[in-house]
């Protein structure tokens, strides 16, 4: 994430960051016409002043200033919107980046402060312009609208007219959203269908986006492909929240004995031996990478919830911890404890002598129905408890877009150097950087339908060995 600072009346860009993001403010607008707006390749340049949405960002920079914030953020300008990867990343990052925001800047171009002068009759006129605008029609700005704590609405001069709080009987009245979730921030409590109507009358540019921009809305990340229509976006975000559903669910198919759920088998003569490798069929893969370091006890930290990136630092140690996992840990899964116990097992993971591993491969066959991403999720937990050393990411692996985009994000969070590069091959470039990284990592591998797409990307996983997960699908009668 890139922000905005003034230097000398001129707008910078800060690096893009990964972690420490200092307190901003985030503008929500319409766009005009592209050669109106402020890109990121004018800022780079140092032009773009002459054009009309500078003006934007000249008014969010002086509103954040009389905030007491320094940094602000502008979709226009702030992502390089050249780069395929970075713009899948900010999209899916999109609705944690208005959330986390201080405040959020409604700037609603064709509203003036003329329109507010005091009376009756132009209150009206101000109200009546107010319930007309287009930034009610537009679907990236139903996110806007909900993410953040604090929205204020502003006219294209600067004066304010209210906040989310002040004019919720009015916003209710324009969208069809109830008070209650105008007011929430944890949208799971408001059915599939009841989210989906928030956006039913809004429009996008492009027609895939209206799927797109509901993504944070729903918890839901999954990769871009613009020119699949709106139609089958809908269709793949709504089979993604279904998966996201089922796996939720804390509960265990009954009649299914630990036997059928769980196989195993040892590699003898493998020579890669630091490499343990777990393939949950049909949901689920972990592959861990082993190295004997230095052990020492870490912090109590709070954990990532929607990819958020946990980083820290021990003192004395060069060791760099980090957990990219888009999923709170579940207080409330009890479901299949006989199998994470035995996988804990398994792994042999965190023993005493780091050199002792009793299997190089362990290999689950699951049935539908069993929450396979409950028990990696509870696996991982349990790992940072136990073993606080080592880091953790977790990659979607349902399609092949998906298993990149995963990657891309990693690259993006901890700043892999040339993770920007649109031409480079982010899953290799994550792998050798892994690879070059002291410490030891797990990477989950998450919804892992089919199975040759994990074998054919995972066979270019080590540079000096090949890496192969071989499954087989079982029939249970």
């Amino acid at each position: 994430m890139r922000l905005l600072e003034c230097h000398n009346g001129k707008f910078k860009l800060t690096k893009d960051l990964a972690y420490d993001i200092p307190s901003y403010a985030i503008l929500s607008h319409t766009w005009g016409p592209d050669a109106e707006e402020v890109t990121f390749k004018d800022l780079i340049d140092g032009t773009g002043a002459d054009k009309v949405g500078y003006e934007k960002i000249r008014f969010c920079a002086g509103q954040a200033r009389r905030d007491g914030l320094q940094y602000f953020w502008v979709d226009t300008c702030c992502i390089d919107k050249s780069n395929n990867n970075e713009l899948s990343t900010a999209i899916n990052s999109m609705f944690r980046w208005y959330q986390n925001a201080a405040r959020c800047y409604v700037y609603l171009s064709g509203i003036s402060a003329a329109d507010y002068r005091s009376g009756q009759q132009s209150g009206l006129a101000w109200e009546s312009a107010f319930r007309a605008h287009r930034w009610f029609t537009r679907g990236w700005t139903l996110q806007e609208l909900l993410a953040p704590a604090s929205v204020e609405f502003f006219t294209q001069d600067g004066r304010r007219l209210g906040d989310k709080k002040s004019l919720e009987q009015q916003i209710h009245e324009i969208t069809g959203i109830t008070i209650p979730a105008l007011r929430e921030r944890d949208f799971a409590q408001f059915d599939a269908k009841e989210r989906f109507r928030w956006a039913e009358k809004r429009q996008t540019t492009h027609e895939e986006d209206w799927a797109y921009c509901l993504l944070g809305i729903f918890g839901i990340f999954m990769p871009l492909i613009y020119g699949e229509g709106k139609a089958h976006a809908i269709r793949r975000l709504k089979n993604e929240i279904d998966a996201k559903s089922r796996d939720d669910a804390p509960t265990c198919q009954r009649g299914t004995s630990l036997a059928d759920l769980l196989t195993t088998s040892r590699m003898a003569g493998w020579k890669w031996k630091p490499f343990l490798f777990c393939v949950f069929f049909l949901g689920l893969a972990v592959l861990v990478k082993r190295e004997a370091i230095e052990r020492d006890p870490a912090p109590t930290v709070t954990r990532p919830v929607a990819a958020y990136l946990e980083n820290h630092r021990r003192s004395g140690s060069d060791i760099e911890r980090t957990a990219l996992v888009p999923y709170a840990s579940n207080s409330d899964f009890v479901g299949s404890s006989k199998i994470l116990e035995q996988l804990k097992g398994e792994f042999g993971y965190c023993q005493p002598q780091v050199d002792i591993i009793p299997h190089n491969r362990v290999t689950v066959f699951s049935l539908r129905g069993v929450s396979k991403t409950q028990i990696a999720l509870a696996y991982v937990y349990w790992l940072q408890e136990t073993c606080p050393e080592v880091s953790a990411f977790w990659v979607h692996a349902s399609n092949v877009e998906q298993f990149r985009q995963s990657f891309a994000f990693i690259a993006q969070e901890l700043q892999v150097p040339g993770y920007n590069d649109p031409n480079v091959d982010v899953v290799l470039l994550v792998k050798r950087w892994l690879e070059r990284k002291h410490g030891r990592w797990l990477i989950v591998i998450d919804n892992v339908d089919e199975t040759y797409l994990f074998i054919k990307r995972f066979s270019n996983f080590s540079a000096s060995k090949q890496i192969f997960a071989v499954t087989q699908e079982v029939k249970f009668k």
